[in-house]
């Protein structure tokens, strides 16, 4: 009995472990994960090594910090392939679908793209304008890309490549407009899908406020109606922000995640 809780607190220690890397941006010394999960330094040293081996932490010698290894990607990758987020977003969609009486989308972050893991129709309305999933697009110039790339640090959001950029420095440098969509918290665009189509997205976020998608709605484009358009922005915002009190259990991306992992 005695090794059996033995290894339950192992294990609860290393999970706490990586619950804390998760929500920290940077490497952490050995000191300062010891203090967060309440373990004692020397035993921290250990726990830390052995994951290590395990490929759960990585150990950074310049930094004397830890950062999460490959396996917690892998991990995370797993998660997100299991196709657990559509399933979560699924309900919310399909309130923000009728709420607004437009078609309701879930992005993902890939590589320099997003993609669109679930599209839902509001109910009743056949001919509703709707975004195919699968569809790929670039983060730059599109709304739930705008409004990702709005949520990261601003060193690393210039950094997501813009495609359209063929001859100049692959890298997007117009913080400004970033800037405008963190403070309105949705980002908006017209014709980015089709002519006279319009979209609002808003971000899904993670519990340190890193991207973990965006929530969007495609629309007829109502030629500057203010209060049509207020009306979508809240209603998106609003889903985006709920979805990410569900979602946040999930893994975090401190980076956009890599092709290969999809």
């Amino acid at each position: 009995m005695e090794g059996g809780t033995a290894r339950m607190k192992s294990a609860d220690r290393a999970l706490r472990v990586l619950q804390t890397l998760a929500r920290h941006a940077r490497p952490m010394p050995t000191m300062a994960i010891a203090r967060a999960c309440n373990v004692p330094k020397s035993s921290a040293h250990n726990l830390l090594n052995t994951m290590r081996a395990l490929g759960f932490v990585s150990y950074y010698p310049t930094d004397h910090a830890w950062g999460l290894g490959p396996s917690a990607f892998e991990v995370g990758a797993a998660y997100l392939r299991a196709g657990a987020m559509e399933r979560m977003a699924r309900p919310e969609l399909a309130t923000l679908a009728n709420e607004t009486e437009s078609s309701a989308q879930l992005w993902a972050p890939v590589g320099s793209e997003i993609v669109c893991i679930e599209c839902v129709p509001p109910d009743g309305v056949r001919a509703a304008l709707r975004v195919d999933t699968g569809t790929r697009l670039p983060f730059v110039g599109t709304a739930p890309g705008r409004a990702m790339l709005a949520t990261l640090p601003p060193a690393q959001a210039r950094l997501i490549p813009d495609p359209a950029n063929r001859n100049g420095p692959r890298e997007w440098g117009d913080p400004s407009g970033l800037e405008e969509v963190r403070g309105a918290g949705y980002a908006q665009d017209s014709g980015g899908f089709a002519p006279g189509v319009g979209c609002i997205a808003s971000a899904v976020v993670a519990r340190d406020g890193l991207p973990l998608g965006a929530v969007s709605v495609i629309h007829v484009s109502f030629n500057g109606d203010s209060e049509r358009g207020a009306y979508l922005s809240g209603a998106v915002t609003r889903a985006a922000s709920r979805l990410s009190g569900v979602i946040a259990g999930g893994v975090a991306m401190a980076a956009v995640i890599p092709e290969a992992a999809v």
